[in-house]
């Protein structure tokens, strides 16, 4: 079950994950002693992508308390490992947040269940 309902941006992100066969871990909680979670998740590869809604209308994200609590939970996966992708409305709907979460997850030097068929692809392409 997923913490909370998803906004329309996190639904059209997921669409776009979906339909290029990228979608992986939703809701994902990273730190045992907080409720921290990333909206997107690829813990084989350890990326996350966050989406960053309401930054021009006064959403949480863009609140001084909401802003400080995301910079708290952002240097905290940092320390454990973690890229994070951040991604707004703006880049959800030209495509330029699905072309960063597909370089970070295909670049990963580490094992990625969504991605592991075109890394394959891709590596029969070069010794061809």
């Amino acid at each position: 079950n997923m913490a909370h309902k998803r906004s329309p941006l996190e639904l059209a992100l997921r669409r776009q994950l979906e339909l290029h066969g990228l979608l992986d871990t939703e809701e994902l909680k990273f730190k045992d002693d907080r409720k921290w979670r990333f909206d997107f998740a690829w813990p084989g590869a350890k990326v996350a992508c966050e989406v960053q809604g309401g930054l021009f209308m006064g959403g949480r994200h863009a609140r001084p308390r909401g802003v400080l609590n995301d910079f708290e939970k952002f240097s905290e996966a940092a320390i454990d490992g973690w890229r994070l992708i951040l991604v707004t409305g703006v880049e959800i709907n030209n495509g330029t947040a699905l072309d960063r979460i597909k370089r970070a997850v295909e670049g990963a030097d580490t094992y990625c269940k969504a991605c592991d068929r075109k890394r394959v692809k891709r590596k029969k392409a070069d010794n061809g």
